[in-house]
């Protein structure tokens, strides 16, 4: 596997670095010398590359043999977290300790799986805006007819409240 990690570049490397602290891509796309402003997007990109993840587990997979810890044993020491029960030998897990660990669990498993926000049209949004739209026409029409009758016609225009007759 060291072909993967002579496949990125030195930015890419740092950001994978970056990302295995807290695992923010934002973060860790600024951490790695990437501008702010596209940090969130450079970093969500990085992470689709298939050599990006390669560098990344493996490094994953180093760290946990070197602690000799597997999936199972983080599992389960969540699953005694996140269901403990009162009166067991957890006195200092707290509610919050129970729903992060119940948080890290499901994330584990793939339970929240972020959705896309798809746009949606409500029926009457369209015709709304067609009434609008109209109604601008005709206010536009009325002012343009008031101008050129102005214009036409001092007479006509109103003075006080009241038309002004010669």
């Amino acid at each position: 596997m060291e072909q993967k990690r002579d496949e990125l570049n030195i930015k890419q490397k740092k950001f994978c670095l970056s990302y295995l602290i807290d695992f923010n891509a934002t973060r860790a796309a600024i951490e790695a010398g990437y501008s702010k402003r596209s940090a969130y997007s450079i970093g969500n990109a990085l992470l689709k590359k298939h050599e990006v993840r390669a560098f990344i587990k493996q490094y994953q997979d180093e760290l946990a043999d070197s602690f000799f810890v597997n999936q199972s044993h983080i599992i389960f020491e969540l699953a005694r977290y996140a269901f403990r029960q009162r009166g067991s030998s957890f006195k200092d897990v707290t509610a919050k300790d129970s729903i992060v660990a119940l948080n890290l669990l499901g994330k584990h498993l793939g339970m929240f799986q972020e959705k896309e926000a798809v746009p949606v049209e409500l029926p009457y949004e369209k015709a709304l805006k067609e009434a609008f739209k109209k109604l601008d026409e005709k206010r536009d029409a009325i002012r343009l007819e008031a101008q050129s009758n102005s214009v036409a016609n001092p007479s006509k225009i109103p003075i006080g409240g009241s038309e002004r007759r010669d």
